[in-house]
């Protein structure tokens, strides 16, 4: 069994570090905005967040937490490899942060040649629609406000 690592690409967000870092560092920010009949599919807590993604149940947990800089979770619940996911925040001045994703995975032979060249793809995915998120392009229900998690 083998590790891989993907670093995401980086990009640039018009929120302070700490407003960021506030919002990812407590699970329960992140289903805030979603509608009630969502909310009641997912198990959420301060440290961890499980719900179905195509039939499996999956889910995070908050492993570490760096103020203001990072936040890493690794898998919980049911999953097929282990994993650590890690949000970086690093403040370009007191408005825009520089943010990007890093995920380490433990995938044997099979797994690694299945998906192994697609974690990349998948989390420029998330930081594409994080992004977008912050932006104000995803629907009012689901969009983020995190000026509430201070």
């Amino acid at each position: 069994m083998g590790t891989t690592s993907v670093k995401g690409k980086t990009i640039q967000i018009a929120f302070p570090s700490y407003e960021l870092y506030t919002a990812f560092s407590n699970m329960n920010n992140l289903v805030r905005n979603l509608p009630e009949e969502k909310k009641r599919e997912i198990k959420v807590t301060e440290d961890t967040i499980e719900g179905n993604l195509h039939g499996i149940s999956m889910g995070l947990r908050i492993i570490e937490r760096k103020p203001f800089s990072s936040v890493m979770f690794e898998q919980y619940g049911n999953s097929p490899f282990k994993f650590n996911i890690t949000m970086f925040f690093d403040a370009i001045d007191t408005q825009k942060t520089n943010f990007h994703i890093e995920l380490d995975a433990e995938l044997n032979f099979l797994m690694s040649s299945m998906i192994g060249s697609k974690l990349q793809d998948m989390v420029d995915q998330i930081t594409d629609q994080l992004a977008s998120a912050f932006e104000g392009k995803m629907p009012e229900e689901i969009r983020p406000d995190i000026s509430k998690y201070n």
